[in-house]
């Protein structure tokens, strides 16, 4: 009886795996973002690039953000490859 209902369960398992997976497929096609949002906005990661490029010392840039931190800042410059 607890092998049949295993069975069951195992298999519902299954299906619930290829449907959200088909979900997550169908929502990339339509360009739908998955993960967390950025922190930073567009206007505030080309500040802080151009003050990279103008070799200023980011921390100073951090203090004026109030919000975010050092490392936070520089993994999303990162991320922007730069």
């Amino acid at each position: 009886m607890l092998t049949v209902l295993g069975g069951l369960a195992e298999f519902e398992r299954h299906l619930i795996l290829a449907r959200t997976s088909e979900g997550r497929q169908r929502a990339q096609a339509r360009g739908v973002r998955f993960g967390r949002k950025p922190s930073l906005t567009a206007h505030q990661r080309q500040e802080a690039l151009a003050r990279r490029a103008r070799g200023e010392a980011l921390v100073g840039y951090c203090e004026e953000l109030r919000r975010e931190p050092f490392d936070h800042i520089e993994a999303c410059l990162e991320a922007s490859g730069t």
